[in-house]
């Protein structure tokens, strides 16, 4: 057999695993979110960069071409860098080069108009010239400036050299021939978002940005959601494990209560428990049962004792007269006298069993035996049945029409018969007896009323139970054996009706079965 968990721990592990889920859910959101506002915010970053440098490096005017207009070849521009606050420059020989400028040279502030502007004006001088487009002279100090900051620059114009601001961009270089727009980028090992521009004249530069801040808030974030994670499951597990051990105090002490409850100890109960919620339901239905379980037990320890004294009582009975019984010694009229004595005590004895088995079987009648019965000749039949039995004055009120039920009829007949042999019992000579029937709405009443001694009150709420008599002092053969009011409740039930006793002492006393109507 498996072995459960208790339940507090059940619960305990069921909190822990939707606050688990529900961290993780608000945790990736909240990555997530994190993560996309640091990459909205590197793309931004590195495209301001590119931009930033595209407009140094487009400041520079175009110079006309050497077959057109030759004095300018001594233009300060001609070479691409001016002579005047002009940067040393290194080129290797992959054509790139890196600048290098007297740190306290000042540096023009890029405008992302003045690229715009550059554009403009370029625009309108090519127009009136074939001119060739180079790169600012103060691109290289604006390069060798940015290049003790941790963003990565590279510029080319058509047809020129590449120019970094540090050796690592030199991995810029091939990306400058890419479109325009941002990507991600490993560089030694490193992630970089990387921008890319270009202006209508076919300057490009490329910016990088390192991920490494980025990538550090993200790692803290995720510590600090586990370390949250993680206090916040301690916390419910002790939170949880005290509030189910606090809401399920109550079912301990129904278990401790529960166990005390024996087979001769019925009158204990678990409740009662304080509060109407579900536990404190479940506390009233368990004692309203074990009242009911007291009930039937009490009922069946009576049944049993009343049983073997009604039993009991005939046999001895019997085996006393038969005991003194001696045929030699006295007179054949004697002998015969106490043999019949004996006799009616064993079928007495035999009535009380057949009536026990009556009872026992009365609540299983075959479907096969209902059918449509006639209430107003159901009554007639049973009134005959007991007229000439005794003087009474007999009253029988039928309904106008034809009521009718669905039931056993030869069933409902004893019923009738019982009752009203009970109220002859119970009445006196030439005393009233009315068998009366009432149609209702889906029901046909059947009423018995005698003007008799009635039926003590404390006597009413148990009046249909085995072996209950209206006089306790009434002999057994005037008063029956206490079943016949058994038998005909338990006959009416099992024919989904009802019957029900209205009496009050020296009032008589009005029984009244309800059966269910039928078309």
């Amino acid at each position: 057999m498996t072995r459960r968990l208790p339940i507090r721990w059940r619960i305990a592990a069921t909190s822990v695993a939707l606050v688990l889920a529900v961290l993780v859910i608000v945790g990736a959101t909240v990555i997530v979110l994190e993560q996309r506002s640091l990459d909205s915010d590197l793309r931004t970053q590195a495209t301001i960069e590119a931009r930033s440098l595209l407009a140094v490096a487009a400041r520079a005017e175009a110079t006309p071409s050497p077959e057109r207009d030759e004095s300018t070849s001594t233009s300060p521009t001609a070479t691409g860098v001016s002579t005047t606050g002009t940067a040393p420059v290194q080129t290797d020989e992959e054509g790139v080069t890196i600048p290098t400028v007297d740190e306290n040279e000042s540096l023009p502030k890029p405008s992302l108009d003045e690229a715009d502007t550059s554009g403009s004006t370029a625009k309108t001088r090519s127009s009136r010239a074939t001119k060739k487009v180079t790169l600012d002279p103060s691109t290289g100090p604006y390069l060798v400036r940015r290049s003790a900051s941790d963003t990565l620059l590279a510029v080319r114009a058509p047809h020129g050299l590449a120019v970094v601001n540090e050796e690592e961009a030199r991995a810029l270089v091939p990306l400058l021939t890419d479109s325009t727009g941002t990507s991600e980028q490993q560089i030694n090992g490193a992630s970089f978002t990387v921008a890319i521009a270009r202006d209508e004249f076919g300057i490009t530069t490329a910016a990088a940005v390192p991920r490494t801040d980025a990538d550090a808030r993200i790692s803290a974030l995720v510590r600090a959601l586990l370390l949250a994670g993680g206090l916040g499951a301690l916390l419910t597990i002790v939170l949880a494990w005290l509030g189910a051990r606090r809401a399920l105090r109550p079912l301990t002490v129904m278990t401790s209560r529960a166990e005390s409850v024996t087979a001769g100890r019925l009158d204990q109960r678990v409740g009662p428990i304080g509060g109407e919620d579900e536990i404190a339901r479940l506390t009233h239905a368990i004692d309203a049962m074990l009242a009911r379980l007291e009930g039937s037990f009490a009922a069946q320890q009576r049944f049993v004792q009343d049983a073997s004294h009604e039993l009991r009582t005939p046999i001895t009975i019997a085996r006393g007269h038969l005991e003194v019984l001696n045929p030699e010694r006295e007179d054949p009229a004697s002998v015969q006298a106490e043999i019949d004595l004996a006799v009616d005590e064993l079928d007495r004895m035999g009535r009380l069993v057949e009536r026990l088995l009556t009872l026992a079987r009365a609540g299983e009648i075959p479907a096969t035996t209902l059918a449509k019965v006639d209430v107003n000749e159901l009554a007639k039949a049973a009134l005959e049945r007991v007229r000439g039995d005794v003087d009474r004055h007999w009253v029988l009120d039928t309904a106008d029409g034809r009521p009718v039920v669905l039931g056993d009829r030869d069933a409902l007949v004893d019923v009738l018969v019982n009752l009203l042999r009970n109220a002859e019992r119970h009445t006196t000579p030439s005393g009233m007896i009315a068998l009366r029937i009432e149609p209702g709405h889906g029901s046909v009443r059947i009423i018995v009323t005698d003007d008799g001694e009635g039926i003590p009150a404390e006597l009413l709420p148990t009046i249909f139970d085995r072996f209950t008599r209206a006089d306790a002092a009434r002999t057994r053969d005037a008063g029956g054996a206490g079943l016949g009011l058994a038998i005909c409740r338990a006959y009416v039930v099992a024919q989904n009706g009802t019957i029900t006793v209205a009496s009050k002492p020296g009032h008589g006393a009005t029984f009244t079965i309800t059966l269910p109507a039928v078309s």
